[in-house]
């Protein structure tokens, strides 16, 4: 139960970022729509960050469904997203603390 808390709250980090950083690289995109101006360093970066947080979720999905989806469904990519980046860092962290206990036994007594 502790480990599916864990993740959830992994998810609904990565998923408030990735929404942020998705809604204000878009916002960033439409306030220079019109003018035809290049993208900011700031921007460019905002953008980057969201592509990085969608992956691999959204290539797949776009490429099945190439047009909108309805409203309700238009989230759950970015909630299976948030699932799965929750669940990779969550296995990572488990990953990481383990090797460090092993390699704590492996030192041999002086």
């Amino acid at each position: 139960m502790k480990r599916l808390v864990i993740i959830l709250a992994l998810a609904a980090c990565h998923f408030v970022i990735s929404m942020a950083a998705f809604f204000l690289s878009f916002a960033a995109g439409m306030g220079r729509f019109d003018t035809g101006a290049a993208a900011s360093s700031s921007e460019s970066a905002l953008a980057a960050a969201s592509t990085v947080l969608q992956f691999p979720v959204f290539p797949f999905v776009l490429s099945i469904f190439p047009k909108a989806v309805p409203f309700p469904l238009e989230y759950v990519p970015f909630l299976l997203n948030s699932l799965l980046w929750g669940t990779c860092l969550y296995l990572l962290a488990a990953w990481l603390m383990n090797r460090r206990k092993e390699s704590r036994r492996e030192i041999p007594a002086i």
